[in-house]
């Protein structure tokens, strides 16, 4: 029973965070975001964003940065995968 309601709990978040993908597509293709710099930057930004929601408690805008957050690592995940296929990482 815990499994399902966490597998529901996950869906929840996973469309909040394509909410925010799609809202960002006119900023390109996420899978080409592959600089380390770049990346760290937009992980320290959405984490700010976030922390300031959170002291202001805007539930809608937590949920939004949360999301941004999330998406941050994965496009670091991601990036990271392609970058170690073909080795003992990936």
């Amino acid at each position: 029973m815990k499994n399902i309601r966490l597998f529901f709990e996950l869906l929840w978040f996973m469309r909040l965070m394509f909410r925010e993908i799609k809202a960002n597509e006119h900023k390109g293709d996420w899978r080409t975001f592959n600089d380390r710099e770049r990346q760290i930057s937009e992980l320290d930004w959405h984490r700010d964003k976030l922390v300031n929601a959170m002291y202001t408690t805007n539930t809608q805008s937590t949920l939004e940065h949360s999301a941004d957050v999330a998406n941050a690592a994965l496009f670091i995940a991601y990036s990271s995968a392609q970058a170690g296929k073909g080795s003992d990482n990936g």
